[in-house]
């Protein structure tokens, strides 16, 4: 990169304004937001300049896709296999281990491995707004597939590895290729529509 900037996270007053003095600086014509947080809470609700193009998913893919519990009904609608997941505040259903998780934003943090109804009860105590998943694998193998679809129908993916830390972030990431995840993969994904300027 050129130029690398710090400014304040995008939920703190003064972020719009450190932004848009960038912006106006460097005359920035176009900008790709990287995080649940800054596309939901900045360039969904217009408060940057107008005059700024803006790389976002489709109406689709912000509405499914900002939300994982609406992320999994979509993939079972499509006939995609998931993990058996829940609301936290519904009555559970599931065995144990489980995987905590926020049902919006986070970026691989505030994930929470429950191995008993004691973690669960706690989990349940501190946080509303959240799923839990049967854990698949073991703590060794935590994966992450990204599947990308161009509005003109190109398809890119990527595995990638990571160890989770405390509160859920990762430690340490790297890209793989392994077959058995491959074959997992959905062989036809025509049903998602993904990304295109919305301005």
């Amino acid at each position: 990169y050129d130029k690398l900037f710090k400014v304040k996270p995008s939920k703190e007053i003064g972020y719009i304004k450190e932004i848009n003095k960038i912006i106006e600086q460097y005359k920035i014509d176009f900008l790709i937001p990287v995080s649940e947080v800054e596309i939901n809470n900045v360039y969904l609700k217009n408060k940057i300049s107008k005059d700024l193009k803006v790389l976002l998913p489709n109406k689709l893919a912000l509405n499914v896709g900002l939300n994982k519990y609406k992320t999994i009904n979509f993939l079972e609608d499509n006939n995609i296999d998931c993990p058996k997941t829940q609301k936290l505040n519904e009555n559970l259903k599931l065995s144990f281990p489980l995987i905590a998780k926020q049902i919006s934003g986070s970026g691989g943090k505030n994930i929470y491995k429950l191995d008993s109804k004691f973690d669960y009860d706690y989990i349940k105590s501190k946080f509303k707004n959240y799923i839990v998943q049967e854990f698949i694998g073991d703590d060794d193998n935590e994966f992450t597939c990204g599947l990308f679809r161009s509005k003109s129908g190109l398809i890119r993916s990527i595995i990638f590895k990571r160890k989770l830390g405390e509160g859920g972030h990762s430690n340490f990431g790297e890209v793989i290729d392994d077959k058995r995840i491959w074959a997992a993969y959905p062989n036809d994904i025509k049903f998602i529509k993904f990304p295109i300027p919305n301005r």
